[in-house]
């Protein structure tokens, strides 16, 4: 069961203890049971196919990119550098070794129709998503199944106006061992618990007529809504939901919007994690539920301004 995380008094401590639980090394974040995973002698037809797909994927960013100015130019390019990423850790033969490889990886990128490399990149971006998520659903194990979720819900937050993406090499895939689902979606309500109360800590600080006030209170509502679906899916399973225990100890000092929104991302992304934990549990059926949930947690890190990671789901 991953710890409970405390609201300290601090709202700058607070915010780092949320940001530094995204990281596979985190000591406070216990993730599924990690397997030693014995290394294929050459990647899957699969993961061959994805590394041209991701490849066309850089390489439509980067040209886009050479067209774009300011901020959407940073994205392009951050884009372009995590698919890239993403084609050096498909290329190995064991993509769940928890490093990249120190030579690059040859790939060779798929020949895209004529038009508008920004378009092409959107429209690629997509149907790389919904490819992804077939293979994650059809995917024979846990650590397979979080690859490819991982993969598509990185294609499904890609849009002109998106965040810049946060990359960080501390954030790779790892073998992941196969847990009951009722384990991950403890560990998912715990997160839900803090968010809760994280959104709840904001709000209480920010001005009546703050618009993003009025956010947080109509978050707090359906993040209210989740919570109750996730204990009633644990109590299904014949197990006894996480308790929301009272104690965190709040901050009486006034925060700032730009201070919330920080605390509100790093608290969205552990339950972004939460759920991509979720998926790796999941049987087939269910993965798109989780995928979805995951998707819509980049949509709503967007609006608090803060791009996808490179690999989203894995801590």
């Amino acid at each position: 069961m991953i710890a409970r995380r405390t609201i300290l008094a601090s709202g700058a401590t607070f915010v780092a203890i949320g940001l530094t639980g995204c990281t596979h090394d985190s000591p406070e974040k216990k993730s599924p049971a990690r397997t030693t995973r014995p290394p294929a002698t050459t990647p899957t037809a699969q993961r061959r196919d994805a590394v041209s797909t991701e490849a066309l994927l850089a390489d439509l960013a980067t040209k886009a990119s050479r067209g774009a100015t300011g901020t959407q130019r940073t994205m392009l390019t951050k884009v372009a550098e995590a698919h890239r990423c993403h084609v050096e850790v498909l290329g190995q033969s064991n993509p769940f070794s928890g490093s990249t490889p120190s030579s690059a990886v040859s790939a060779t990128p798929r020949r895209a129709e004529q038009g508008a490399p920004l378009s092409l990149l959107q429209r690629h971006e997509q149907a790389a998503a919904t490819k992804y998520l077939s293979s994650c659903q059809t995917a024979q194990d846990s650590s397979e199944a979080l690859l490819w979720a991982s993969l598509s819900v990185f294609s499904s937050a890609v849009h002109p106006s998106s965040p810049i993406p946060q990359l960080t090499q501390k954030i790779v895939p790892v073998a992941v061992g196969k847990e009951p689902v009722a384990n991950a979606q403890q560990a998912l309500l715990t997160h839900l618990n803090a968010l809760i109360a994280g959104l709840e800590w904001g709000i209480a600080r920010l001005g009546d007529g703050d618009p993003l006030r009025a956010w947080g209170s109509n978050r707090r509502d359906k993040v209210l809504v989740e919570r109750t679906e996730v204990r009633q899916s644990i109590r299904n399973a014949s197990a006894t939901p996480t308790p929301d225990l009272p104690g965190y100890p709040m901050s009486p000092a006034p925060v700032n919007a730009a201070a919330t929104r920080l605390l509100w991302s790093g608290l969205e992304a552990n339950v972004l994690s939460g759920w991509g934990r979720v998926t790796a549990a999941s049987e087939s059926a269910e993965r798109r539920h989780g995928v979805a949930a995951m998707v819509g947690q980049t949509q709503v890190l967007a609006h608090l301004g803060t791009g996808v990671t490179a690999w989203p789901g894995w801590v």
